[in-house]
């Protein structure tokens, strides 16, 4: 089997040659019994005691070190290390912390340090495949100071080797476009994991769970397409832990685990209400222990994963307070400022708002610049916007019934319909062209009026607004006899509030208004104006049209035909004219289309 890494130039690494030096390596004689895993770390109370339980894989063989006063150091012989090394979220009663690391080649060291001395016993599990380490409830003596300790457990001194570069932060390398060539026949898949780790230089940890056997060929893929094409087929999966790839069954990665975080350097409380939601860790999976100061976490192994990772870079010691300009681009910086006195209260009624950049200026520390930076990337996005397309028609009443629409009941076109919020009109989404196609035959057919098309763009949540009308002056007068001219406004207006949902619909609240003048002004008399409105709100596909109608309008226009002179004399006149009052009926009717605009570079 081969595996290459290859960037403008194919460079070849032979896997054959990797697992012949690995073989010219391994101990001579197969009596030698393969080295169990450590596989975790638990802390629990039983039996009036505090049991510190030590799980492996197969039996286990032990020493205990005398190595700082207060420290239970176990030394797990024959043993590697298959969990993430460091200290473990483990503290009660008189157990302060619990560190594990893998101490030699094959030596897996736990500490467990004491607050208090006390005697303690150890023994083996039945099938001795775990160390039980018995630790009195009660405290006895006086606290031993705490001891700084590194985050790693300290290594003994090592032979002098070739200098190797440091495992490179797992993200870094899913995200490496650096490209690979495959080819392998028969191969055991923690090989090739492990192969893959080699040419990736990441830290990778395979569950006992991990095996079978895989052939496959690729050329020029990156890491992460080879690791997804070499665990997918295979019901496996992967998990990004602090620098390091956790790899186990899928089924294993989605099932729930409980974990507990010690907090040093804030408040449980703070750290569950600040900054879990950041990471999306909802509220319902989390117990906070105020008596240890820690929480209680129930929640997949990639989630666990998160919540250390954001703990090791938020909890800690308190820091020098740091300011920071931060433009917004689309949230207006008030409003922005409103959401985050619910993140955090105490920098928020600090902070500045620059109205003229549409920025802000805090004080916070870094872990609350962590939060900050959350929130900013989360809302501070563009909005989606609406192309709103309307054609307002004025029809009379008997065209109307000769469409086949019976607004107020059924329809023969093949529709959803709606009743709107008075009822004189009507709301139907059209998923037939039929009624738009008579519409736009009635408006060549000179049959209706064309009153507007317009096309207005509007932000996602924002309104739309036309009107189509006539503005009407008239004279009135005030009690001290001063003149002053008011203006109605009369005619057909629209106005639109679009929101579009994440699965590509567009809710419209509508309201159209059509007013018209019922008497004319007179001197110092206002004209009348009748109105008829509606409010309606549907959800439709992008594009999708939507029809309202049933907004009449009654006109009566009135002519006079005389003859001249002999019309107008007093009482005589009306044998020489005639008068006759036309009464007219006729409906306005809009159809909205709602088109989502892409946003820009999609």
């Amino acid at each position: 089997m081969m595996i290459v890494p290859s960037r403008d130039s194919a460079r070849s690494i032979s896997a054959g040659l990797m697992l012949m030096l690995a073989f010219a390596a391994w101990p001579v004689g197969q009596a030698r019994a393969a080295p169990v895993k450590v596989t975790g770390v638990a802390l629990k109370e039983a039996a009036n005691e505090l049991q510190v339980s030590i799980v492996a894989t197969g039996p286990v063989r032990y020493q205990t070190r005398d190595v700082q006063p207060g420290w239970i150091v176990v030394d797990v012989e024959s043993a590697q290390l298959g969990m993430p090394s460091g200290q473990l979220p483990l503290a009660r009663g008189l157990v302060r912390r619990v560190r594990v690391g893998q101490f030699m080649t094959n030596v897996v060291r736990v500490v467990v340090e004491l607050s208090h001395p006390a005697s303690w016993r150890l023994s083996t599990s039945p099938d001795s495949a775990a160390i039980l380490v018995g630790i009195p409830i009660q405290a006895k003596g006086r606290p031993i100071p705490a001891v700084a300790v590194p985050a790693q457990l300290p290594l003994p001194p090592a032979a002098p080797s070739a200098t190797q570069p440091a495992p490179a932060a797992a993200a870094g390398a899913l995200s490496d476009q650096t490209l690979i060539n495959l080819d392998l026949r028969n191969a055991e898949i923690s090989d090739v994991i492990s192969a893959l780790a080699k040419t990736a230089n990441i830290n990778v940890v395979t569950d006992s769970d991990v095996r079978g056997r895989v052939t496959i060929r690729l050329i020029n893929v990156t890491f992460e397409d080879a690791l997804r094409l070499v665990l997918e087929p295979n019901g496996l999966g992967y998990a990004t832990v602090g620098p390091n790839l956790l790899i186990m069954r899928k089924d294993k990665l989605a099932r729930p685990v409980l974990r507990q975080y010690q907090v040093a350097n804030m408040s449980a409380d703070v750290f569950q209400t600040t900054y879990l939601p950041v990471i999306q860790i909802k509220k319902d999976q989390v117990v906070v222990d105020t008596a240890t100061n820690s929480i209680l976490v129930v929640g997949t192994v990639e989630e666990q994963g998160k919540i250390a990772d954001l703990l090791s870079r938020v909890d800690l010691p308190i820091e020098k307070a740091t300011t920071r300009v931060v433009h917004l681009n689309y949230v207006d910086a008030a409003a922005f400022i409103d959401l985050l006195s619910t993140r955090l209260p105490d920098s928020a009624k600090a902070a500045k708002v620059d109205k003229a950049s549409n920025s802000i200026v805090l004080t916070a520390s870094a872990a609350q610049l962590e939060v900050l930076d959350a929130m900013v990337k989360q809302i501070d996005t563009p909005l989606p916007q609406v192309l709103v397309e309307a054609m307002v028609l004025e029809v009379p009443t008997q065209v109307t019934h000769n469409l086949g629409v019976a607004w107020q009941t059924s329809t023969p076109f093949t529709m959803n319909f709606t009743g709107g919020s008075y009822p004189c009109c009507a709301v139907v989404t059209i998923t037939s062209p039929a009624l738009l196609t008579s519409l736009n035959t009635l408006v060549q057919e000179n049959k209706s009026r064309l009153l507007a098309n317009p096309r207005l763009a509007v932000r996602d949540g924002e309104t739309a607004k036309m009107n189509i009308g006539d503005k009407i002056p008239f004279q009135v007068v005030n009690a001290q006899g001063v003149p002053s001219v008011v203006i109605i406004e009369a005619g057909v207006q629209l106005e639109v509030t679009p929101r579009v949902t994440s699965d590509g619909f567009v809710t419209l609240k509508m309201h159209p208004e059509v007013s018209t003048i019922k008497t004319p002004p007179g001197p110092n008399v206002p004209p009348t104006i009748a109105t008829r409105e509606a409010d309606s709100s549907l959800t439709v596909r992008d594009g999708t049209p939507i029809v309202l109608a049933g907004l009449i309008q009654k006109n009566e226009i009135n002519s006079t035909v005389k003859v001249p002179l002999l019309g107008d004399i007093p009482i005589l006149g009306f044998l020489f004219k005639s008068v006759s009052t036309d009464n007219t009926q006729n409906e306005v009717i809009f159809v909205i289309t709602p088109h989502i605009l892409q946003k820009a570079g999609s």
